[in-house]
Formats: C-alpha cells, sequence, structure tokens
C-alpha cells in the first residue's frame, strides 16, 4: 500500500516538473517569437532607408542626361538632312524615350510609398493601460494584461512588417528597372553624341566648301 502511494506521488511530482517545464519552453519559445517579428519589422525599416540612400546616385545621373539631351535639342537644326543627322535625330528620340520611363520607374520608387510604423510609445501605453483597467477584477491581471499586450505588440509588427516587405520589393523592382534604363539610356546618348560629332563635322566642311566656291568667285 505504502509503495503504491508513493508511486502515485511521484507520477504525480513527474506531471507537475512536465507541466512547468513545457509552460517555460512556450514561455520562451513565444519571447523568441516577439523577438523575431521585432527584428523582422526593423529590418524592413533599415531597408526602406538603404533604397532611399540608394536614390541619390540614379537621381544625379538623371540630372546630367536631362542637361545633355537637352544640349543636344538646342543643337537641332531642321534645315540639315542626311544619313549622320537622321541617325542622330533617331538616337536622340531613343534616349528621350529610355531617359522618360527611367524618370518615371524613379519617381514611382521615391514618391508615394507610404510605409506601416508601430503606433507611438503613448498610443502603446495607453493600450496597456486599457488592459490593465480590462482585466483588473481578474486573480491573473497582471498575467493576462502581460499575455493580450504582447499579443497586440506581435500582430503590430508582423501586420506593418508584411506591408513594409512588399512596399521594399516594389520599391527595389522599380528602381532596379530605373537604373537599367538609366545604362541604356547612357548608351544611347553615346551613339547620339557620336553622330552629332560626326553631323557638327559634315556641317562644318560644307560651310568651308562654301567659303571657298565664295572666296574663288570673288577672285
Amino acid at each position: 500500500m505504502f509503495v503504491m502511494v508513493v508511486d502515485v506521488l511521484r507520477k504525480r511530482i513527474e506531471n507537475c516538473i512536465r507541466a512547468e517545464v513545457g509552460k517555460y519552453e512556450k514561455k520562451k519559445f513565444e519571447e523568441g517569437l516577439s523577438k523575431f517579428y521585432e527584428r523582422v519589422y526593423f529590418h524592413e525599416i533599415d531597408t526602406r532607408d538603404r533604397l532611399n540612400s540608394r536614390l541619390q546616385l540614379p537621381f544625379a545621373v538623371i540630372v546630367s542626361l536631362v542637361g545633355i539631351l537637352g544640349y543636344f535639342l538646342r543643337q537641332i537644326d531642321v534645315s540639315q538632312d542626311g544619313l549622320w543627322v537622321n541617325l542622330f535625330y533617331l538616337f536622340f528620340v531613343y534616349s528621350s524615350v529610355t531617359l522618360f520611363i527611367a524618370v518615371y520607374l524613379f519617381i514611382k520608387a521615391s514618391h508615394g510609398n507610404v510605409y506601416s510604423l508601430i503606433p507611438t510609445s503613448k498610443k502603446t501605453n495607453e493600450y496597456h493601460a486599457k488592459l490593465s483597467d480590462f482585466y483588473r477584477e481578474y486573480d491573473t491581471c497582471e498575467e493576462l494584461t502581460q499575455n493580450y499586450f504582447e499579443q497586440y505588440m506581435n500582430n503590430t509588427y508582423i501586420e506593418c512588417a508584411s506591408k513594409n516587405t512588399k512596399l521594399n520589393e516594389k520599391r527595389s523592382a522599380l528602381l532596379h528597372g530605373s537604373n537599367n534604363a538609366l545604362i541604356v539610356t547612357i548608351v544611347l546618348t553615346v551613339i547620339t553624341f557620336l553622330f552629332w560629332t560626326i553631323r557638327k563635322s559634315a556641317k562644318n566642311r560644307i560651310y568651308r566648301s562654301w567659303a571657298a566656291i565664295n572666296l574663288e568667285r570673288r577672285e
């Protein structure tokens, strides 16, 4: 009889120990999960800042290309004709189109993007106070308040991080497309410059030829 009582007590103690260990492990797991959600949220915020920094170089390139193509535009002489002139016009149009695409994608990547942020410290503290007031009549008021508050923060981190991840992916794709369009624009602008140089040289030769003919006529 004594042995049976000892055995029952031993099993009860083992069950209690298992239950406490299970609660402890569950608590540690939930704490680790909460930290993971928090890290993901702040990682996306850091990604936002890095994307904003990456916008500076494309902006400088766009300004430079607009200046170069604007100079070419002022040099257009519709009275001229010929192969090199037509090629100059063709690649000038190509360069302008790809630059327009780059600018459009750049604007989409840099403007109109609203990120989801966690509530301010004041609002968070107010929510915690409301929970504490709501569960104050319960014996486990502190535990319930803490559990529901952690759940609230976890849901907030998850929702904000999910939206920000999609937004960062969208902005990154737009910026990548803008950079590719800028690379194409640079190549086309270089080709346009070559045809502009050839056109200008041909124009100067024509002027020199007309000057020589006029000089011979005068003599």
